[in-house]
């Protein structure tokens, strides 16, 4: 072999361990800004995922289904698959349980000479369907019940916290009794609450039997529509504070003082809704 052969040779082996030099240094490269992005990804979603999980079972189930397809990280991957599955299985279980509300609605309106045990079951059914319809929307609006108690509860940091807010929630939509839960803006321990003049003695009841905190004092039943109150009269809401805008002060924002006697008299059972709201009214001197 000539020398110029030998020479070539060499330069050909060079540029050929250069060339897998530089592959290696590039893949290297690659995989350490792949390291990086799925650090990145890994600490965004991942607190992302623990957001929406505090959503409908419809919005969750449509972000679930969104994220395990786009996410990278193995990390990320096991955890989305994850809440896809559980939030599939749920979403599951609540189609067939609206399903099996719907069609026992079906069979009950069938019925042409209906017993009042009959009639309460339909209006129930119509609500609980409301609800369930909601929670597999992706919807952050839910339908308004017409002229059906609204119960909102509003947690606070100290008092009435979120999980108790959460749990009295379960129990009241359990009576059928439409509930949202918010955040107060006062930390401080809530002291109060307004009853609608036109809440029916069972929905009242049931909200005061699972008040977690002590209620001394009530709204009046003429408290603005801005500040929490419901000119319509279905509207209870539990976990507001006596003191709120006492500045602006006037007849219809007081809050009256109870006393557990007053509240006694409102859970007394066996009263009607005429009743109940006589009590009401002659508590808050209406």
């Amino acid at each position: 072999m000539s020398k110029q052969s030998k020479t070539i040779r060499a330069v050909g082996v060079l540029i050929l361990l250069g060339s897998i030099i530089g592959s290696i240094v590039i893949l290297s490269q690659r995989q350490a800004i792949q390291n990086e992005l799925a650090k990145v990804e890994v600490a965004k979603l991942g607190e992302y995922s623990d957001k929406i999980l505090e959503g409908s079972i419809g919005k969750r189930l449509h972000c679930a289904k969104y994220f395990s397809t786009i996410v990278k990280s193995d990390e990320l991957i096991e955890k989305w698959g994850k809440i896809l599955e559980q939030t599939q299985k749920e979403y599951d279980q609540t189609l067939a349980n609206l399903n099996e509300k719907k069609n026992k609605l079906t069979e009950l309106k069938k019925i042409k000479q209906k017993e009042q045990s009959e009639k309460d079951q339909i209006e129930n059914l119509e609500v609980e369907i409301i609800q369930l319809e909601f929670d597999l929307s992706i919807d952050e609006t839910p339908k308004k019940l017409p002229n059906r108690t609204h119960v909102i509860l509003l947690w606070h940091e100290q008092g009435f916290f979120e999980a108790e807010a959460n749990e009295m929630k379960l129990r009241l939509m359990d009576s059928s009794i439409y509930t949202e839960v918010y955040e107060h803006v006062i930390p401080e321990e809530p002291d109060a609450i307004f009853i609608g003049g036109l809440v029916p003695a069972r929905d009242a009841q049931a909200v005061l039997r699972n008040i977690p905190f002590q209620v001394k004092y009530i709204f009046p039943i003429e408290y603005p529509l801005i500040q929490g109150g419901d000119p319509a009269g279905y509207i209870i809401g539990v976990g507001y504070n006596s003191d709120f805008n006492i500045e602006n002060r006037v007849k219809e924002t007081t809050p009256i003082e109870v006393t557990e006697e007053d509240l006694k008299l409102l859970k007394a059972p066996n009263i009607s809704n005429i009743e109940f709201q006589n009590r009401l009214r002659k508590i808050l001197g209406s």
